[in-house]
């Protein structure tokens, strides 16, 4: 009679090593989504602006406004929305008019196209999003370790 041999179970590989796909994926797609933010900051800066500055730019496009209406539609700070004023006015984006209100020039206009135009070269359609997962998936099942024994992690 022979012993029965005990089977060891595999080893499930955790979050944190390579090849372990629930630790692995989130943190890849969220590096992909840092990418792409980085890359829409560049693509305002090529323009002069930020954030903050295009989400004020592009208020003003919609309806002239104050300073105050700007920070409450914006949530800024007031002071913050003041730089971002100043800095508007400096590029020839933004205008006050005698009432103190503030509204976009055909340069601040064409400015926003430029930059939506510029953004959406750089940014991922849905159907990109999808293949970027798929090619992740198959990354990380690539890159999973041989176990000591010569067999696969799951």
């Amino acid at each position: 009679m022979t012993p029965e041999r005990e089977e060891t179970p595999p080893v499930p590989a955790a979050a944190s090593e390579p090849g372990s796909a629930p630790g692995y994926l989130p943190r890849l797609l969220s590096a992909a989504a840092y990418v792409s933010l980085l890359a829409s900051d560049r693509t305002l800066e090529r323009f002069g602006l930020n954030r903050n500055s295009f989400g004020v730019l592009e208020r003003l496009a919609s309806e002239a406004a104050t300073e105050g209406v700007l920070a409450e539609a914006t949530g800024q700070p007031p002071a913050a929305v003041q730089r971002d004023l100043a800095d508007l006015r400096s590029s020839g984006y933004a205008l006050p008019d005698e009432s103190g209100a503030w509204s976009v020039t055909d340069a601040g206009r064409r400015a926003i196209e430029c930059a939506h135009l510029a953004s959406a070269e750089a940014s991922l359609d849905k159907e990109d999003s999808r293949e970027l997962r798929q090619a992740l998936h198959s990354l990380i099942a690539s890159l999973r370790l041989e176990r000591p024994d010569g067999e696969s992690r799951p």
